[in-house]
């Protein structure tokens, strides 16, 4: 294997990791999001049983 083969191997590598972590924050940052949005339009307020 020549070194630009390497390269591009290490380099394909690299941006799959990063995509999967992009992927897992931007799930995370929508989740969130979401449960803020539910939270503000919930009619009635829901209060916790006393």
């Amino acid at each position: 294997m020549t070194d630009e083969e390497r390269a591009a191997r290490s380099h394909a590598i690299y941006i799959r990791a990063n995509e999967r972590a992009v992927t897992r924050w931007l799930t995370k940052r929508v989740t969130t999001q979401t449960r803020q949005n539910l939270r503000e339009t919930a009619t009635p307020p829901v209060t916790p049983a006393q």
